[in-house]
């Protein structure tokens, strides 16, 4: 008996369900939505056996997508006779199902003489009756269709926990419209699954099952805003935990609204406001007790913003991270006098990220910032004098990041900050280094350095003899890197497990440094600058350094086997080292 009939049944569905996932993985970025049951076909193909096995299997077939742009439109029939189709294979199992109709839209393409009835309804009479088994739902069309499919397809829905519904053939620019969901949970948020949706070009407004929408985003960058319908979206899903919405960040959301309307978020605990410009309306509606995490992208600093996140910095006691970039495109040279900021205080924000802008920069001057507690600093695009104000109120900090500091000049008799706890920093590009001066950090165990600018090694230097830190980790890429600075640093690090070098003034000096003697040079304890060493990496810098050859860096990892060596050339190519 040959070995394929010898593979138990149980195996070989394991096989093809697998099978099935890793097709529909691989081709998802080319496609809107692979249909997984071609690949069944294939491989009911292959024997009897497989063929008997795939055809008798509902749950492989539970995967229903219809995708109709790929049939003629004019075949009103074929379409049909594939839904039922599909749906009779699929027996009596939980049903994932999708509807992806074609881009442009035509009113008259679905209607035929055998039915009135446009195609979305036929669809949704087919499918009306297996509601109780759905446990997704995704649908990719104009609204027409989409709201006709749903208007015939109201119902129970005790299973769902996905819905995802793209428009297709949209009015760029325009309102985006609200869609009806009348898909029902009876029994309220405990009867069923917790729902997860995905909404794009359209805002939902839930019957009944909005109360088991725990994860909602909407992407409506194509078009404006209207603060009423964002509050009417989210007053019909009141028990949210995460909430994402994305705009476009050239226009402002349009209508005030006309009362003051409190939308009780009492469970959620992220929200990400993306690209949305004047989003303060919005947050000054919500209640948000709950909230972990919020993050506001592209955001138009405004007296109302700032009137917003002091009342969450007030009310918001369990926000742990706190995200703000502000809108780069606003170049104001002048701050009107409402700029002036209460120094607010996020007494619980353990992470804190600050994109910052013109405006931004402005408040923060004008303002004491306070985030005591905060344990991760990232910060871009700050002058050095806010950074410094930030990390003074912040002396709990264990990981900070730093990039495009505007060198502007900290008062000369400003006292350094000592930061206990500091584990990381990590400086990018332009000068994210230079606050280093302005610290000391005795526990620092990871400094990572990466500018695209001339180093200047004395703040580097002052900080290791200041803090004497405990390195474990060190790296150094920039240009302006003499072999005099780097030894400096290496003999005061002997704790040092991996490094990363990188320097136009660094030559083969350095490498021979780091050789270990030979045997017969070595006594019992072989002295040998960095011991600890695991990972090396040594590159020529941002450009074409001559002073490291290859014969100099094969002579070093010839010395010391233990280390893993790697060169990187000033072409970007890292090549990593093997002594025979």
């Amino acid at each position: 008996m040959a070995i394929i009939y010898q593979i138990p049944t149980e195996t070989l569905l394991q096989i093809f369900r697998t099978i099935q996932l890793d097709n529909r993985i691989e081709n998802h970025i080319l496609d809107d939505q692979l249909d997984s049951t071609q690949i069944l076909f294939c491989l009911s193909r292959v024997c009897r056996l497989w063929r008997k096995i795939i055809w008798g299997c509902p749950t492989l077939w539970s995967d229903i997508c219809l995708n109709i742009g790929r049939i003629d439109t004019g075949d009103v029939s074929r379409v049909k006779r594939q839904a039922t189709g599909r749906l009779e294979r699929a027996g009596g199992v939980l049903l994932s199902l999708t509807i992806l109709f074609p881009y442009e839209y035509d009113e008259e393409r679905w209607t035929g003489e055998e039915s009135a009835e446009i195609l979305p309804v036929q669809l949704a009479n087919i499918f009306r009756d297996t509601m109780s088994r759905w446990k997704s739902f995704r649908m990719h069309a104009h609204p027409i269709e989409i709201q006709s499919f749903l208007d015939s397809c109201t119902g129970p829905t005790p299973n769902l926990s996905r819905i995802i519904i793209k428009l297709r053939d949209i009015d760029l620019g325009g309102i985006p419209r609200t869609l009806f969901i009348p898909f029902q949970r009876p029994g309220g948020v405990d009867s069923g699954s917790p729902v997860v949706a995905r909404f794009t070009s359209i805002l939902p407004i839930y019957s009944s099952l909005g109360t088991s929408v725990t994860e909602l985003r909407v992407n409506v960058s194509d078009g404006r805003l209207r603060t009423i319908d964002l509050i009417t979206m989210l007053l019909s899903c009141p028990n949210l935990i995460e909430f994402s919405v994305i705009g476009e960040p050239k226009s402002s959301m349009t209508g005030d609204i006309p009362n003051p309307v409190v939308v009780p978020l009492l469970h959620l605990v992220q929200l990400h406001l993306w690209r949305i410009r004047d989003p303060e309306h919005l947050l000054g509606a919500l209640r948000l007790q709950a909230l972990q995490s919020l993050t506001i992208y592209w955001v138009h600093w405004s007296p109302a913003m700032q009137d917003a996140l002091q009342r969450i910095s007030q009310t918001c006691t369990s926000l742990i991270s706190l995200d703000i970039d502000g809108d780069a495109s606003d170049t104001t040279q002048d701050a009107p006098d409402f700029l002036a900021w209460e120094s607010p205080t996020f007494p619980s924000v353990e992470r804190f990220k600050l994109q910052s802008d013109h405006l931004i920069n402005l408040c923060l001057r004008r303002s004491a910032l306070s985030l005591p507690q905060a344990q991760e600093f990232a910060l871009g695009v700050v002058p050095l004098d806010i950074a410094y104000h930030l990390l003074s109120s912040s002396t709990q900090l264990k990981s900070l990041s730093l990039y495009s500091v505007n060198a502007d000049v900290v008062p000369r008799d400003a006292p350094i900050i000592t930061l206990p706890h500091l584990l990381s920093i990590n400086a990018g590009i332009y000068f994210g280094y230079l606050i280093l001066s302005y610290i000391t950090a005795p526990n620092l165990s990871e400094l990572l350095i990466d500018d695209r600018c001339v180093l200047s090694m004395d703040v580097i230097r002052d900080l290791i003899a200041r803090s004497n830190p405990p390195l474990r980790k060190l790296r150094l890429y920039g240009e302006g890197l003499a072999d005099a600075d780097v030894l400096w640093c290496l003999q005061r690090l002997p704790l040092l497990e991996e490094l990363e070098i990188a320097g136009t003034e660094m030559s083969d000096a350095t490498l021979r440094a780091l050789e270990a003697p030979p045997p017969s040079e070595q006594g019992d304890v072989p002295d040998i600058l960095l011991p600890q060493l695991r990972s090396a990496t040594i590159g020529q810098g941002h450009t074409f350094n001559e002073h490291i050859t290859t014969q100099g860096f094969a002579a070093l990892t010839t010395s010391r086997l233990t280390v893993d060596w790697k060169l990187a050339f000033n072409t970007g190519e890292i090549r990593a080292w093997r002594a025979e």
